[in-house]
């Protein structure tokens, strides 16, 4: 007998919620059924944060019906960048309203749609339709459509959105029934796109794996040389020399730095010798007036004595 998994307890996350708790940044549920009432719930309390950040359910049950009471706390929540709904069969419409989402706001950076072991969202090719319209105009960083069965044709759709370079980093198309025609599609959006960082695909046929790895470096080396061609001319706007001279005026004020330690002796040298000079002329001066001091005592002393010998007589 399969054991049956216990559905999600959201009264406490609820409250956290409600009271804004600012230690409520991750709510993470796997293997744990979202019943209506408890989406409906979490709906009305998901607005009330503003410290949530990353908002997981992994194979939750969550339905296109579940999924439309989830949808406006979704949307009215100003602190969610990281969305993971992996293995819940919500479907096309809830692929087009998360793709609407990612247009109007620039918060979400990682959505993740799909599962590579499993049936994805059950996201179809008209609903990747339907989704892309809303991803031209994002910012993600990181899309996962993994298990979603859109084939060749929606590989295609996909190589559109990439030849128009968005801001996405790593994508993920594990598991979606992509062939060889695919993948060229994928690869040949790659040559407009200096972006994407990682692309994944189960694909052993050419180009394959190795061939999107190579067009990836490609890409990278092309976004390399081009910021290596602009940076320099666009870092000093206005000026008509270019950033490449900064090293010559280096080095023609650098003698005019050194110059004061070179002549700093020479001054010094100037100074010293009146100094010795004036010592010199001091030291003679004080040998004179040694010399005068020693032969007037003798001479003061002479005629002291005479002078007290004269009172002495006169005492007499």
């Amino acid at each position: 007998m399969a054991r049956r998994s216990r559905a999600l307890d959201v009264a406490p996350i609820c409250e956290r919620l409600l009271a804004n708790d600012p230690s409520l940044t991750m709510i993470s549920a796997f293997d744990a059924p979202v019943g209506e009432e408890a989406a409906r719930r979490l709906g009305e309390t998901l607005p009330r944060s503003t410290h949530l950040a990353l908002f997981w359910l992994g194979n939750c049950s969550v339905t296109a019906t579940t999924f439309e009471l989830l949808l406006p706390g979704l949307l009215r929540n100003e602190s969610i960048t990281n969305l993971m709904l992996s293995s819940n069969p919500i479907g096309d419409s809830a692929a087009a309203a998360l793709g609407a989402w990612a247009a109007k706001t620039a918060r979400l950076t990682h959505l993740v749609l799909g599962q590579r072991t499993s049936a994805g969202c059950g996201i179809s090719l008209s609903g990747l339709n339907a989704m892309l319209p809303g991803l031209q105009a994002s910012t993600l960083a990181l899309l996962d459509l993994s298990g979603n069965g859109f084939g060749d044709e929606g590989a295609r759709g996909i190589a559109g959105w990439l030849a128009a370079n968005p801001p996405l980093k790593t994508l993920i198309l594990v598991n979606c029934g992509i062939t060889s025609e695919g993948a060229a599609a994928l690869v040949a959006s790659l040559r407009t796109n200096n972006c994407l960082i990682s692309l994944r695909i189960d694909l052993a046929a050419t180009p394959g794996q190795e061939g999107i790895d190579a067009a990836l470096r490609a890409g990278s080396e092309a976004r390399a040389a081009q910021i290596a061609q602009s940076t320099p001319v666009e870092a000093i706007p206005g000026e008509s020399a270019p950033a490449k001279t900064a090293p010559v005026e280096t080095a023609k004020r650098a003698p005019a730095k050194t110059t004061p330690a070179k002549t700093a002796p020479a001054k010094t040298a100037k100074r010293a010798a009146p100094r010795a000079a004036k010592t010199a002329a001091d030291a003679d001066v004080d040998s004179a007036d040694s010399d005068a001091d020693a032969g007037t005592p003798s001479s003061k002393r002479g005629r002291r004595s005479k002078g007290t010998r004269q009172p002495r007589r006169g005492a007499k």
